[in-house]
C-alpha cells in the first residue's frame, strides 16, 4: 500500500481518498443497515431512529466512486464510532483499517478518545476492532426479545 498523503493513498492499482462530508450516501448506509439487520433488526432500527445530528461523517472514495463510510457521534469526551462500512467488493484489502486509522488520527487531533459499538453476534466487527487494538470494556445486557435466537 502506497501512502500519498494523510487522506489519499494508492493500492491494488486504484487511488483512494477519505473525505469529511455532510451527508453519507443513502445507498451505502442502506447496504450497511441491510447487513446488520440480518443480525438484529430491532437494535439497528432503534439506533437509526435515534441518530444524533452532532456527527462527523467520512466517505472513502476510489476513483471518485463512494465505496465506504463512517459515522461518528461526538460528545464531551468521546468520538463514538457507530458505523463503519466498506462495500463488499472492496473488503479484505485493508481499506476498513485504513479508514479506521484515519479516524483515530483525527480523533487524537481533537483530544478525544474513540469508542466503537457492535452487536454481540457480529463476529466480523469484533475481530476487526480487536485487530485494531480496540477491546470490549462494557457489555450492555437487556431482556430477551420474543424473536431471540436463544430459548427462553
Amino acid at each position: 500500500m502506497l501512502i500519498v498523503s494523510n487522506n489519499k493513498f494508492k493500492d491494488i492499482d486504484l487511488s483512494f481518498e477519505i473525505k469529511e462530508v455532510n451527508l453519507i450516501p443513502d445507498y451505502l448506509q442502506d447496504k450497511f443497515k441491510k447487513e446488520l439487520s440480518k443480525i438484529d433488526s430491532d437494535i439497528i432500527n432503534y439506533y437509526f431512529k435515534s441518530n444524533d445530528n452532532n456527527s462527523i461523517k467520512y466517505v472513502l472514495y476510489s476513483e471518485d466512486h463512494e465505496i465506504g463510510y463512517s459515522n461518528i457521534i461526538e460528545d464531551n469526551s468521546y468520538w463514538n464510532l457507530f458505523e463503519i462500512y466498506i462495500d463488499q467488493e472492496f473488503r479484505e484489502l485493508g481499506l476498513g483499517t485504513k479508514l479506521f486509522h484515519y479516524i483515530l488520527k483525527e480523533c487524537k487531533k481533537n483530544k478525544k478518545t474513540i469508542r466503537t459499538y457492535t452487536l454481540p453476534s457480529d463476529r466480523k466487527a469484533k475481530n476487526f476492532y480487536e485487530s485494531n487494538r480496540i477491546t470490549a470494556r462494557v457489555l450492555i445486557m437487556e431482556e430477551k426479545r420474543a424473536n431471540s435466537r436463544y430459548r427462553p
